[in-house]
């Protein structure tokens, strides 16, 4: 997915994404941080917490855009419970092999009153839309995707769903 981001659509969806963590983050309190996921976005840049980290799931990910400093499973963070004040998930949940377990994971690392910070491409947008027409034109050999062909795009409602079930 990260070479989408080269595209001018994935540059301005980042650039996008980056301005929103920094709103998100920066009065976020706590001593220790962590993003799991996308290297290319620096979702904690804007935060004063003094321990942060930022990592990775698989290995070809390591020194890419800003580099992260840990390669951890995001269903097995190697975190004890409890111990981390805010977590971003960029572009996490649907890139996980199992994004429920990521969730559950995500929770157990959470302080209590944590905060958790997910984003991801929203299945009923214009873009999305766009993905699926292309979708349908390839099958009659014609188009190009739009979006990255990887992972699963997850709704809010479905979201929201599993964050009530946690």
């Amino acid at each position: 997915m990260h070479q989408w981001f080269d595209s001018p659509p994935g540059r301005y969806l980042l650039e996008w994404e980056q301005a929103r963590y920094d709103e998100a983050v920066v009065d976020a309190f706590g001593y220790h941080g962590l993003q799991l996921g996308m290297p290319l976005l620096d979702g904690l840049r804007a935060n004063r917490m003094p321990h942060r980290w930022r990592a990775v799931a698989y290995p070809e990910l390591l020194g890419v855009g800003a580099a992260p400093e840990l390669l951890a499973d995001p269903v097995a963070l190697p975190f004890p419970e409890s111990s981390i004040d805010l977590l971003l998930l960029p572009h996490t949940l649907e890139l996980s092999q199992d994004p429920h377990a990521a969730l559950r994971e995500a929770a157990r690392v959470l302080v209590p009153e944590g905060r958790l910070v997910i984003s991801g491409l929203n299945p009923v947008s214009l873009w999305a839309l766009r993905q699926g027409r292309a979708r349908m034109c390839q099958r009659f050999g014609h188009g190009r995707l739009f979006l990255p062909d990887v992972g699963e795009v997850i709704g809010h409602w479905r979201l929201r769903d599993w964050l009530r079930l946690l």
